[in-house]
């Protein structure tokens, strides 16, 4: 029970600071997990140990380390200029870049294994985690159409997505929805903001794929579309995962099952709304790309 309360409290902090932080600066999501593995599930034998709490300040000083390489690799911030969602472009300009990337990656996990004594089934699902071990050869065959839609994503996409992010509303039978799970006003508040998350992120991820299909080699093109939509999915499936450890599974937006598979998804009139307003959302990217292009030419 205590867990449970722990983990409770930590997502509404996450919710809180993510919501100060949306406030203040423009729509451009990056994950912080605030520590998410603590909540993850971890075994019996962990938990009874409480081995994850003693090994917090070890594993913080492995990722103080992975930041610090970083800096100074790619001159940039980790925290303050470094975006997952649109995947920054310092990681896929270049097949030397993104071995680096990967390779401070690698170094992280192993520090985390090594001195902290962490198993690898408890290894937390992070972005870097899965561009770097989970998927490395898939990325790494695709970065050249990577690299040649990272400016379109980071420009015209992304002033898109930031747009119809911030007008976006939930509709009559989501509100209806969402009554119905008869959610506290600290939940509510957590399903409004992480329903606008989501349709950033398949607005980004949508907008991107439309980009590859008119820029990028037939060859190519399919294998940077299945690294993107897989990268964008396990990102959804690890934040449902995350809710659910805490008891607030319900609080995932309907939005943000749409990537996820079919034992995910919820079948009323609200998610039949939502699809309505992804196919809207399509045409307004098919006309921001075409004007993109005609702009290039």
């Amino acid at each position: 029970q205590y867990d449970k309360m722990r983990a409770e409290y930590q997502l509404n902090i996450c919710f809180l600071v993510a919501a100060m932080v949306a406030s203040t600066y423009p729509i451009r999501f990056k994950r912080h997990r605030c520590e998410m593995q603590q909540i993850r599930p971890i075994s019996d034998e962990i938990i009874e140990n409480d081995e994850y709490d003693n090994n917090e300040s070890c594993r913080e000083r492995c990722d103080a380390q992975w930041k610090s390489d970083f800096a100074m690799h790619f001159q940039k911030s980790y925290d303050e200029d470094f975006y997952e969602f649109p995947l920054d472009g310092s990681v896929t300009s270049s097949l030397r870049n993104f071995t680096t990337f990967c390779r401070i990656t690698r170094e992280k996990v192993t520090c985390w294994e090594q001195r902290c004594h962490m198993r690898k089934e408890n290894i937390p699902w992070t972005t870097d985690v899965h561009i770097c071990l989970l998927r490395k050869k898939q990325f790494e065959r695709a970065l050249g159409c990577l690299n040649k839609t990272s400016d379109g994503a980071h420009n015209e996409c992304n002033a898109l997505c930031r747009n119809v992010a911030k007008k976006h509303r939930m509709n009559a039978a989501e509100k209806e929805y969402m009554t119905g799970l008869h959610l506290s006003s600290s939940n509510i508040h957590q399903y409004r903001e992480l329903n606008k998350q989501c349709f950033f992120q398949i607005c980004q991820l949508r907008c991107r794929e439309e980009l590859t299909r008119r820029v990028c080699d037939l060859e190519d093109r399919r294998q940077a579309i299945d690294v993107l939509e897989d990268y964008y999915r396990n990102d959804h499936i690890d934040q449902l995962h995350f809710l659910t450890i805490s008891g607030n599974g319900a609080v995932f937006p309907l939005v943000c099952r749409v990537l996820l598979p079919t034992r995910y998804q919820v079948n009323n009139a609200a998610s039949e709304e939502v699809e309505v307003a992804m196919e809207s959302l399509s045409r307004s990217i098919r006309t921001t790309i075409d004007n993109m292009l005609i702009v290039a030419s």
